[in-house]
């Protein structure tokens, strides 16, 4: 029918999909893609000429094939050149290239840039692709850095590897009306000599790229979920995949209507299987009730004939009858004629007979040859739908292992969940300890400064009394000063100079050694109230 087409340019065989004709939003490297690259990493590092040297079309095209029935296919019992072919064709086949078709023009833009330029206008395009894309190309880009690093042996540098996969990766969307015309060889020239540039560029600094993007990617993912739990895992995050797989469990809701569509198509086709089974056995039964209808007509064509050759036999037997009864030759001649008519009428019968009978044999064989063509056209269509349901339980086995995936980590995170909220109880409730034990620690420091207070109040009263008592004794000093100086004035006066000397110092020693003892006393009790003030302040700022 006109549904086969190409799996690989080859004509005359049915298009199944190898693997997906598009990067999987959900899986961005399908399993067998990445089991071929983990087996090139193991076995194909120092092999000479690796992805140049092409394998076998045969063992590449039954390796396709069993994959597309979704046989479990072993790579290690496949040549490594087979492997690497495998690799090769899912990337060349993708139905919107690796780079996609949209970035082409801005991609080559980048070659024509200098070398200075060239990383920051390359990681702006870079971070255009969709996620999926750019976790594929970092892991393929991952696998030819570990070529081209022993390149000495196998003889792929970065530049040879980027001239078989630059073209593959990057390719430009072509109207069909320009694939009928010619190619101008100079222009295809120029146009795979900036891809195989752009290409090498990327390999080559595609570390630097993928750290650049994935600081992007994780400070709009924070700024988007700035209250969200997992900031602080997120920050830690040293793979793009990590942030990929945050993503996709948020869209876990999509993938849930995937999943319910996907049933609704499944019951939608099932059912439609049963009506078409259905509409198969009751076009059967009106064959055969039209097989017994016509061989009912062609029994009683029959009966019909053997009762005509009976009548003739009648008519051959009365005919001799005639011939031995000369007296009744008129009534036979009238009865001849008459049988004549009648056989007239009765070949006319036997010919319109014949005629029907062509007629319904034209019919039944036109018939058998329409059901045979609606049987192919049957049996093709079921094959179809078994070749769709196949694919459909392989979307649904896909979707059912990342579901039982995401179901884990949700288990895991609801148990981490459980254990912050019991730590989180627990330091609540050191919290109201420590809470109350600093309620009763400021009553405490609320009386003690209330203590503090008062002595101070009390403190400032002894002082003020202190300071009237010695402005007290200041003035009995100058009161007594100047009743020396009196007393001094009259004794001149009686006596001489010598006795009032003696007598004055004797007196004013007396005052003196008087009011020395005084203000002993006094600075001993305003040292005792120092002492006291410092030690309550000491204890005022500890408890503080």
């Amino acid at each position: 029918m006109s549904k086969f087409k190409t799996v690989f340019g080859r004509k005359n065989q049915p298009k199944f999909k190898f693997i997906g004709s598009k990067i999987n939003n959900f899986l961005p490297c399908p399993p067998i893609i990445e089991r071929a690259m983990q087996e090139i990493l193991e076995r194909g590092l120092e092999v000479v000429g690796i992805f140049r040297i092409s394998s076998s079309q045969e063992l590449t095209q039954e390796a396709i094939r069993s994959i597309q029935k979704g046989e479990n296919l072993v790579l290690k019992s496949l040549d490594i050149h087979t492997v690497s072919a495998l690799l090769k064709s899912f990337i060349r086949e993708l139905s919107d290239p690796l780079l996609t078709f949209t970035l082409f023009e801005k991609f080559l833009l980048v070659s024509e840039l200098p070398d200075e330029q060239k990383y920051p206008s390359l990681l702006e395009i870079l971070e255009q692709l969709p996620f999926a894309n750019l976790i594929f190309l970092f892991k393929l880009t991952k696998v030819l850095e570990k070529i081209s690093e022993k390149s000495e042996i196998n003889k792929m540098g970065m530049r040879n590897l980027a001239l078989i996969f630059g073209p593959s990766i990057l390719k430009e969307q072509l109207p069909k009306e320009a694939l009928d015309q010619p190619i101008d060889p100079q222009k295809a020239m120029q146009t795979n000599e900036k891809i195989v540039c752009v290409a090498s560029f990327i390999f080559e600094n595609y570390q630097k790229f993928q750290k650049d993007i994935l600081q992007h990617k994780k400070k709009d993912w924070i700024a988007k979920h700035k209250s969200h739990q997992d900031v602080e895992k997120v920050q830690n995050f040293t793979n793009l995949e990590d942030i990929f797989y945050l993503e996709l469990r948020e869209s876990e809701p999509e993938i849930d209507s995937l999943i319910f569509k996907m049933k609704a198509l499944e019951e939608q086709i099932v059912k439609e299987k049963a009506e078409f089974k259905q509409n198969i056995q009751e076009k059967k039964k009106e064959l055969e009730e039209k097989k017994a209808t016509i061989s009912d007509y062609v029994i009683q064509v029959k009966q019909k004939t053997d009762h005509q050759k009976t009548q003739q036999d009648t008519l051959m037997i009365q005919r001799k009858n005639l011939i031995e009864k000369h007296s009744e030759i008129n009534e036979l001649n009238e009865k001849k004629k008459k049988l004549e008519k009648q056989k007239k009428k009765l070949q006319n019968l036997n010919h319109n007979l014949q005629a029907t009978l062509d007629q319904e044999k034209e019919m039944f064989e036109k018939f058998k040859q329409e059901t045979e063509f609606e049987k192919q056209d049957l049996v093709f269509h079921l094959s179809w739908f078994d070749f769709k349901i196949s694919e459909l339980e392989k979307s649904r086995n896909e979707l059912s292992l990342l579901c039982q995936k995401t179901f884990s980590e949700e288990e895991e995170r609801t148990k981490e969940i459980v254990k912050t909220k019991e730590m989180i109880e627990k330091t609540k409730n050191q919290i109201i300890q420590t809470q109350k034990l600093i309620e009763s620690q400021n009553k405490n420091l609320e009386e003690h400064e209330i203590q503090f207070l008062q002595i101070i109040e009390v403190f400032d009263q002894e002082k003020q009394k202190f300071d009237k008592e010695i402005q007290i004794q200041e003035q009995k000093i100058q009161d007594l000063s100047k009743e020396i100086e009196n007393q001094k004035a009259i004794l001149k006066s009686k006596f001489g100079v010598s006795n009032i000397e003696s007598l004055s110092l004797e007196k004013s020693r007396k005052l003196y050694s008087h009011l020395k003892n005084q203000t002993k006393e006094a600075k001993k009790i305003i040292f005792q109230q120092k002492k006291q003030l410092a030690f309550y302040i000491k204890k005022y700022e500890s408890e503080k």
